[in-house]
């Protein structure tokens, strides 16, 4: 694999299953990947489009800190350990009654999340954050799939994401960030 194709495939941010297929399908033709799978997958982790957002500073420190309590909430729900975004400098600080505390937040993220799978299921802005957020797809491809304009993904993710914020009670004083 040249160098050129890994840009090509960095660029249009690949799935982890279309990376592996890849691979495999160059490894049958018996030519040798000029690149080891640790750089292939660096460059696909690069280009995963919520980091993207977070990098361009397209999210406000709201939004961002919405986007962490989702992702929270999802791993929870899902049974996976969750844990905040070091990015956003949320450092947990031990005491003795965290163990009580921790239980009740969870319960209230669970029953936040849940609310807000249930307010938008079937909306526009529920197929943009699933696809982004949980089965981490390109921004172009969603649109493309919903025969959506080019922007539109971004704008129904930011929705969800204010959504999810003024459900939790993270919304700016005076925004109305509620959907439905």
């Amino acid at each position: 694999m040249t160098s050129r194709k890994i840009r090509r495939a960095a660029a249009r941010a690949p799935t982890y299953g279309e990376i592996v297929a890849e691979v495999e399908r160059i490894a049958h033709r018996g030519k040798e990947p000029v690149a080891t799978g640790q750089t292939i997958v660096r460059a696909y982790l690069a280009q995963a489009p919520i980091e993207r957002l977070k990098r361009s500073g397209a999210l406000d420190v709201w939004e961002l800190s919405a986007l962490d309590g989702l992702m929270h909430a999802y791993h929870t729900s899902i049974g996976q350990t969750a844990g905040h975004d070091a990015a956003l400098g949320i450092v947990p600080t031990p005491r003795p009654d965290q163990a009580d505390d921790s239980a009740a937040r969870r319960v209230d993220v669970l029953r936040v999340y849940f609310r807000w799978r249930d307010d938008l299921k079937g909306r526009p802005e529920h197929v943009a954050a699933r696809g982004v957020l949980f089965d981490e797809r390109p921004l172009r491809a969603i649109e493309r799939e919903n025969h959506w304009r080019n922007g539109s993904a971004t704008e129904h993710l930011r929705a969800a994401i204010r959504h999810f914020a003024a459900l939790c009670g993270g919304a700016p004083r005076g925004r109305k960030w509620r959907i439905c």
